[in-house]
């Protein structure tokens, strides 16, 4: 539910092209390119786990994370060519840039 109301306000992530990073199990981790910005996801079907991204465009970005009861909290970060994201069990957690 979360995920469907932040995908309609995100260009990357409703849009994007996907290239998958690793797609195994209980566990989704890919990107979304659209009109040069780029949206890092992961995602889990079972317990939670860190993400790290590198070769990341530095910058500001906006870190979405999924809640347990369909909420979702959202929060700018500053990258600097790598990005760590903690992955709720069951839920999603991504950056986009500003």
């Amino acid at each position: 539910k979360a995920l469907n109301t932040i995908r309609s306000a995100s260009p990357c992530i409703q849009k994007g092209v996907q290239d998958n990073i690793e797609v195994s199990g209980d566990k989704a981790v890919f990107t979304r390119t659209h009109e040069g910005k780029t949206a890092y996801v992961a995602i889990s079907k079972g317990a939670a786990y860190s993400q790290t991204f590198s070769n990341v465009k530095s910058g500001s970005y906006i870190e979405y994370s999924s809640g347990s009861d369909g909420s979702y909290t959202k929060k700018e970060v500053n990258v600097s060519s790598s990005h760590t994201l903690s992955v709720p069990a069951n839920g999603f957690a991504f950056i986009e840039p500003k």
